[in-house]
């Protein structure tokens, strides 16, 4: 009887219209066939760029060079270059390796040989691309344009024709200059991947979640908002903070229906579910995921497990003293109402669980999936979520298709333009003079409040692989990990040596970078993205659910307001023990 409904009557009707009305999931078999797009690409270039082709080393037979996979140079182009040894695999560029950087730094830690400038080498070398400073223009435009016109003109903006012009008008111009670089087809298409990856992990997520109904209406005491939000930021890290923060945002509010004072209670599920609860893997923020694509290993977040307790535990316990004490300024006939309409929490769609375990399982178990399969899997998943609930769950749970639209058509525009930023960072980075690991945490922290916290992970990533001269206690431990490569930590002469070895084998997109400015780096973009509604996507969204539950939410600056009195000192603590 449901497939005879998918089958209507087509007269009149246009068949990609009826598909989008009659199959709301139609964009997932879209990207399952983009997901095949890159594979595609790289085979059918290297018939059309012939052997001298730009992605081709000199002196490889039949080897393809960096812009694609596999293929090393033959050893008499080893043989009648020495200095080729050390720089094979290492263009096209886009974020780095040792070859990359001539060998990243010293053993004393001082300025390595080339900077990032490859010497010699004759016909079969060249440098990485080093775009010109104004190629960033458009990444900065597209980030200023993010920030500030739902500021000037939400309506405007929430038009995704709108917003998916603002992302054509400064993402196509900028990937036509891009293609004209010696290693563009490579940038492009591995930036391509990147973003199908991104895309199907978070709308899987999206979909399964909204998926799991959670009914009932407990006390609003202290104690049961302290294991709400404690329960949420564990969650966030599992089933990422959009997921966790749609999941109980709903029960959470009716749970405090019937208490006046209940602003702060939404200021603190931003707080920890939508943003400081999501670092302890790569699913519970996009940042960590981009970190996770680019080779950071997926253990390698649980790491992060005692910045995470700390801070998770600090806010709790403020929230809980503050919510004491708004909880005495209760009426008395409220506190009777909310006993009255006390009801257990049930949840509808359980199930859904094991798709998200599902979801995880793809994206951890990297020696079964890769890219194409694993994010088929995730769609395939995504599917059985989607025709295994009853839409009356998704229906209570005001579930639309809208946010993880907003996200795609923004990102696109976001991962076009920020490849020549990468570019750039990663040829100059050890200009910036940023070495120390606060500084690393702060610098990205900040850009991550006013911008957004993923492509800033991932500009200040590419900064540290660029930078040659780290601080003597910061070379111990080096982790050092390409993507589909694996990851090793190593003190850093070790990891510069079995860098240039990945690269010589054909190892795409080497990085180097010390464990503590890694560290550094995630918990600034994570934590930090809780500092304004612009920071991380679920606090927007969950801004908008309160409005409309009734719950007079601050301004913009007044958000920052109540996040620099309530974050920032818990930061600068956090920094001054573990960072």
């Amino acid at each position: 009887m449901r497939m005879r409904a998918l089958l209507p009557r087509v007269k009149g009707a246009n068949a990609v219209t009826l598909l989008r009305s009659r199959f709301p999931l139609f964009g997932w078999f879209l990207c399952l066939f983009l997901v095949a797009i890159p594979a595609v690409l790289e085979a059918a270039v290297p018939s059309a760029a012939g052997p001298s082709g730009p992605f081709f080393r000199a002196g490889a037979s039949s080897g393809m060079g960096r812009g694609l996979r596999g293929g090393v140079p033959e050893a008499d182009a080893v043989a009648e270059d020495p200095g080729l040894e050390g720089r094979q695999g290492e263009v096209p560029h886009e974020s780095g390796s040792p070859g990359g950087q001539g060998g990243g730094a010293k053993e004393d830690g001082a300025h390595a040989e080339g900077g990032g400038v490859h010497e010699g080498g004759g016909a079969a070398s060249h440098e990485p691309w080093n775009p010109p400073v104004w190629a960033v223009l458009p990444f900065i435009l597209m980030l200023l344009c993010i920030a500030v016109i739902p500021l000037i003109n939400n309506h405007w903006w929430e038009n995704d024709r709108n917003r998916g012009l603002i992302s054509l008008l400064l993402g196509l111009p900028t990937v036509l200059y891009t293609w004209q670089a010696t290693e563009g087809f490579y940038l492009i298409n591995h930036t391509l991947e990147e973003y199908i990856s991104f895309i199907v992990l978070l709308g899987s997520l999206f979909v399964i979640s909204g998926g799991i109904l959670i009914t009932g209406n407990l006390k609003g005491t202290p104690w049961v908002n302290t294991a709400f939000l404690g329960v949420g930021g564990l969650l966030a890290s599992f089933i990422g903070t959009t997921g966790a923060a749609m999941l109980l945002i709903r029960p959470v509010l009716s749970t405090n229906s019937e208490r006046k004072h209940k602003l702060h209670t939404v200021i603190f599920f931003i707080f920890i579910v939508c943003n400081c609860g999501g670092c302890l893997t790569p699913l519970g923020d996009p940042p960590l995921f981009l970190g996770y694509l680019k080779g950071v290993p997926f253990t390698w977040t649980f790491s992060l497990y005692k910045e995470w307790a700390f801070v998770l535990g600090f806010l709790l316990l403020v929230y809980f003293l503050l919510d004491s004490l708004q909880y005495r300024k209760e009426e008395k006939k409220d506190i009777r109402l909310d006993i009255e309409h006390e009801r257990p929490l049930v949840i509808r769609g359980a199930h859904n669980f094991l798709f998200l375990a599902g979801v995880v399982a793809a994206v951890a178990m990297t020696e079964v999936f890769s890219f194409g399969s694993r994010e088929g899997f995730m769609i395939l998943m995504t599917l059985f979520a989607w025709f295994t609930t009853r839409p009356e769950y998704r229906k209570e749970n005001h579930f639309t298709f809208a946010p993880i639209r907003e996200v795609a058509v923004v990102f696109i525009g976001i991962f076009a333009t920020m490849i020549p930023a990468l570019a750039l960072l990663q040829a100059r980075g050890d200009q910036l003079g940023v070495t120390d690991t606060t500084h690393f945490f702060w610098v990205t922290g900040t850009l991550s409040s006013f911008l957004d916290n993923a492509p800033t992970y991932v500009s200040f990533l590419a900064l540290a692989n660029g930078v040659t001269e780290w601080p003597k206690e910061y070379l111990s431990d080096v982790l050092l990990f390409a993507q589909g490569h694996g990851a090793e930590i190593l003190p850093w002469p070790e990891a510069l040596a079995l860098g240039k070895e990945w690269a010589a084998q054909g190892v795409n997109n080497v990085f180097h970078v010390p464990e503590p400015v890694l560290t550094s780096i995630s918990l600034g973009a994570v934590f930090m993205g809780s500092m304004t509604y612009i920071g991380n996507g679920p606090n927007f969204m969950v801004r908008a659910i309160a409005d409309q539950a009734g719950i007079k939410m601050p301004s913009f600056f007044g958000y920052i307001l109540w996040s620099g009195i309530l974050l920032l000192p818990i930061f600068f603590i956090m920094t001054q023990i573990f960072l």
